[in-house]
C-alpha cells in the first residue's frame, strides 16, 4: 500500500518537477545570451567592430588573432558558451 502511494505521488509530482527544469534552463539560457551580448559589445569597443563570424565567440575567452587591442577575457568562464544542454551557443 505505501509504495502505491509513493508511486502515485511520483506519477503526479513528476511532470511539475520536470516541467520547473525545462523552465530554469530556459531562463538560465536567456540571462546567457544577455551576457554574451555584453561581451560582444565589450569586445566591439576594444577592436572597432564584433569578432568575426570565423572567429566565433571564443574570441571572447581567448585572444585568437593575437590582437593588441584584446583585453578579455570579455567572459569569465570559457565554458559560458555553452547552452544550459551543453551545445555551444551559434554566432
Amino acid at each position: 500500500v505505501a509504495l502505491s502511494i509513493i508511486v502515485m505521488i511520483a506519477t503526479i509530482a513528476a511532470p511539475q518537477v520536470l516541467r520547473y527544469v525545462g523552465k530554469a534552463k530556459t531562463e538560465t539560457a536567456r540571462a546567457q545570451i544577455s551576457s554574451i551580448s555584453t561581451a560582444i559589445e565589450l569586445y566591439a569597443l576594444d577592436h572597432g567592430a564584433p569578432p568575426q563570424q570565423t572567429d566565433g565567440l571564443r574570441a571572447l575567452v581567448e585572444n585568437v588573432r593575437g590582437s593588441q587591442n584584446w583585453r578579455g577575457p570579455y567572459l569569465k568562464r570559457a565554458d559560458a558558451v555553452l547552452d544550459p544542454w551543453g551545445r555551444p551557443f551559434l554566432y
